[in-house]
């Protein structure tokens, strides 16, 4: 870079000429920094555009998921065109997506260890084994018609 003063003049080249020029722009070639996820399997894959490579990303799914269960990433490690406010709303959409799995993962869990407890609580032939097979039946072999209460005493 060639200045006067604080007055861009140009660039010199190589051979020792000045291209005379008023800015200059240099490109960045932009890295996702995941070094430390390579002993899990994921290695960012270079981004190329027009057959050039101009930096790398990590590849994930819509979801933020990557190819590890459990392992999200987001933001301008994912795409590279991504500037703060798209990055930081693309953290937001897939810190959604990891709640909801999370969500999802705990309500199964809860499901089944609540038909668990409900099926070891039933005894063979008990009012509530009746009542569940009832639930269960076909349509044609529920009883039909009023359902006759049983009087309390006292």
């Amino acid at each position: 870079m060639v200045t006067e003063g604080d007055t861009l003049v140009g660039l010199r080249l190589a051979d020792g000429s000045v291209l005379e020029r008023d800015a200059i722009v240099v490109a960045s070639k932009p890295h996702a920094r995941a070094d430390f996820l390579a002993p899990l399997g994921i290695v960012p894959k270079p981004f190329e555009m027009n057959d050039v490579e101009i930096g790398s990303v990590i590849d994930v799914e819509p979801t933020g998921a990557t190819s590890v269960p459990g392992i999200f990433a987001a933001g301008n490690a994912t795409d590279i065109s991504m500037t703060l406010m798209a990055s930081a709303a693309h953290g937001n959409r897939v810190g959604a997506w990891i709640n909801a799995e999370l969500a999802g993962e705990d309500a199964a869990r809860a499901v089944a260890e609540h038909r668990a407890q409900d099926f070891e609580r039933l005894r063979p032939g008990s009012r509530r084994v009746r009542r569940a097979a009832a639930r269960l039946a076909p349509a044609a072999a529920v009883r039909s018609g009023p359902r006759r209460r049983r009087r309390r005493t006292r």
